[in-house]
């Protein structure tokens, strides 16, 4: 049986930068997400995120999520009537002898499409890694920058599939990301 936690969490200003919720979602593979709410600062962020799965998977992404640091308040725990939709696999991509980069985009969500789970499709579908930076987010538009990083076919990947959900992309700076 399906479970949809909903939480409110606080990142303190250290914990701003780090891609936690791209990280849960690629740890714990059998959850999804969706982003409610979300207010970013370089200071502090507040996020109302749901997480649905089985309930032992929720418990345990809360966990990774605690873990973490960040302050957590559960606001709602209910039966998830729904299942989780299967998302495309990653398909392979050719190796690429660029580096890695980061590249900083501006994305606009507008209507019905705030309240799909557009990030963890990325997560799940995307060799990339991201991190909402800053958000603006009011009925019926969310404007959110978010830092990608990862091979330029995956960041291009994820760029169109976003714009073909309806999603408006503008790039911002692109950097080189040395290798690890």
């Amino acid at each position: 049986m399906l479970v949809e936690h909903t939480y409110e969490i606080v990142f303190e200003r250290e914990l701003v930068p780090q891609p936690i919720v791209c990280e849960m979602s690629r740890t714990f593979r059998n959850i999804m997400y969706n982003i409610d709410y979300l207010s970013v600062s370089k200071y502090e962020a507040l996020l109302r995120i749901s997480i649905v799965g089985e309930i032992d998977a929720v418990n345990a992404a809360e966990k990774f999520l605690r873990d973490t640091g960040v302050e957590m308040k559960l606001i709602s725990a209910a039966t998830f009537s729904g299942q989780i939709p299967q998302v495309p696999a990653r398909t392979a991509t050719m190796q690429s002898k660029e580096p890695a980069v980061h590249q900083k985009i501006w994305v606009t969500i507008v209507g019905p499409l705030r309240r799909e789970p557009l990030f963890w499709v990325l997560s799940r579908r995307f060799d990339v890694t991201f991190n909402i930076l800053q958000s603006t987010v009011g009925d019926p538009v969310s404007i959110l920058c978010l830092d990608l990083w990862g091979p330029p076919v995956e960041i291009d990947g994820a760029v169109r599939f976003l714009r073909e959900k309806g999603v408006d992309v503008e790039f911002g700076q692109t950097e080189n990301k040395p290798q690890a």
